[in-house]
């Protein structure tokens, strides 16, 4: 009796680790591959274990089991040489990557009726398919939104696959953004019964980041005579350019240092043109600071253009002037950077701040 009863704890324990292990099974296939060097890892690759993988059971249409449809995207996360599916994805801004969709009617009956809505909130579709056996039009266009299909017989599998472009526009939450959705519907024909209608919804993540780049327009030396000058005062531009163009800017920020004349510190620093400034005299240092302007949703009401041109003007005493011999040499230095709107997400810098771009106006200052 005893002896029965010890097999009969050990089938309960057997059973109970099977289950274990398939639960185990599961949740491991439908999580991203774990790779041994994660630090090695770029921000964008880092981003993308976050999505979960597609499996084939997840293609399933919940109204019959003669339907399959799935949307995905292909990434090789972990070098083996073959792409998984995913539900998401992270690009550069200024690079696209595909959306693939897989429809497949098994082994009976039919589809009509089909259609996919592309529901992209902060990407575009692109397609450059022609009408065949499952496609009812050509679709050839940077932003498609629907696809109508033919009906669509047993034994028949179709992979639609277009670009994705990013859609920003000046929404500040559109680099990354988890309502994008694909939705499926149409109605199955079976051979016998009434048809049946089908509607499924794919949810899809689409994560975009970008950088920033200063350049600094290089300034000309000017030439100028004392007895010349209006008020005393020289007067300078500077041009300071966003090179990359991929995030929506938050600000331009400049920095100039204000020399003396012969000993002499300046009365007056002003920017006349271009932005608001600061002068600090203890520093001497002239700050001038240009921003879009933000809502509180997130949404650039006004935006800062990527070329910035400021007009600087300095005025000297006539001390300063006066001290100068034939001719006076005085160097303003001027640092600029951007700032601009990035990917939220802890993988990413945000906001992200450009390098610093130089500058040196030069004046010489004849008697």
């Amino acid at each position: 009796m005893k002896r029965k009863s010890y097999f009969k704890i050990l089938s309960i324990f057997a059973i109970v680790f099977l289950i274990i292990s398939a639960i185990s099974s599961i949740i491991i296939k439908n999580k991203p591959k774990q790779l041994n060097n994660f630090a090695a890892l770029t921000p964008e690759d880092k981003r993308a274990m976050n999505y979960s993988v597609v499996t084939d059971e997840s293609s399933a249409v919940e109204e019959t089991e003669f339907v399959k449809f799935n949307a995905f995207f292909l990434k090789d996360l972990d070098n083996d040489g073959y792409a998984e599916k995913y539900n998401g994805t992270c690009k550069d801004i200024s690079e696209n990557t595909l959306l693939y969709m897989d429809l497949n009617v098994l082994t009976e009956g039919k589809l009509v009726d089909g259609q996919i809505t592309i529901n992209g909130q902060n990407f575009d579709f692109g397609m450059s398919m022609i009408a065949d056996d499952v496609l009812k039009n050509n679709y050839i266009s940077e932003n498609v939104t629907t696809i109508e299909l033919k009906d669509v017989n047993a034994g028949t599998q179709k992979l639609i696959f277009g670009k994705i472009t990013p859609k920003i526009n000046n929404d500040t939450n559109n680099y990354s953004n988890n309502f994008n959705s694909i939705t499926f519907t149409g109605r199955y024909i079976p051979l016998e019964g009434e048809p049946v209608e089908i509607n499924k919804t794919v949810n899809l993540q689409v994560d975009w980041y970008g950088t920033t780049t200063a350049y600094m327009e290089k300034s000309t030396k000017y030439d100028v005579s004392y007895d010349r000058l209006e008020d005393n005062t020289l007067k300078f531009n500077f041009l300071i350019r966003e090179e990359d163009k991929k995030l929506l800017l938050m600000g331009n920020y400049n920095t100039i240092k204000i020399p003396e004349l012969c000993g002499y510190a300046p009365i007056s620093v002003r920017c006349t043109k271009g932005g608001t400034y600061n002068y600090d005299p203890q520093t001497r240092e002239l700050t001038i600071t240009k921003e879009s302007i933000i809502n509180g949703n997130g949404i650039i009401t006004k935006t800062l253009t990527r070329a910035n041109s400021y007009t600087v003007a300095v005025q000297y005493p006539d001390e300063a002037y006066r001290a100068i011999g034939s001719y006076e040499t005085i160097k303003f230095d001027i640092e600029g950077y951007f700032i601009g709107y990035n990917n939220t997400n802890e993988e990413f810098q945000n906001p992200y701040k450009s390098n610093i771009a130089k500058d040196t106006v030069e004046f010489l200052i004849r008697k």
